[in-house]
């Protein structure tokens, strides 16, 4: 059994982003003691650590241009976690919409993984 990835320091915020975020993360951090601060807002959990400091979670989309200049950093020792992205759409269309917007979000997900700047203003 791989060892447990080292407990968030007390300084952490523990973002609810969901059951299937809070399953892998309580996996991850299996000897955690709890968070500092828990918030399920997750742009809130950021300002609060741009202005007072600590670490967390968040979805790479929101901090991108915070790593960019240098206000935040992503330890290369901390585990990763890569959650799901669910499509909801009614079957009886007339008109599909859908298959436009499901190219469209599979291209802006290939450019943000390959980081480029494609997805900047979208």
């Amino acid at each position: 059994m791989p060892e447990a990835a080292a407990a968030p320091t007390n300084e952490y915020v523990y973002v609810d982003w969901g059951p299937e975020f809070y399953a892998r993360h309580s996996t991850e951090f299996t000897h955690a003691e709890g968070p500092a601060l828990t918030v399920n807002i997750g742009w809130l959990a950021l300002q609060h650590i741009l202005s007072d400091g600590g670490s967390g979670y968040f979805p790479r989309r929101l901090v991108t241009r915070y790593l960019d200049d240098g206000r935040l950093r992503n330890p290369a020792d901390a585990p990763t976690f890569a959650l799901p992205a669910y499509a909801v759409y009614a079957t009886d269309h007339t008109a599909s919409p859908v298959q436009p917007a499901l190219e469209a979000i599979r291209e802006l997900v290939a450019a943000i993984t390959a980081g480029t700047p494609d997805h900047e203003g979208r």
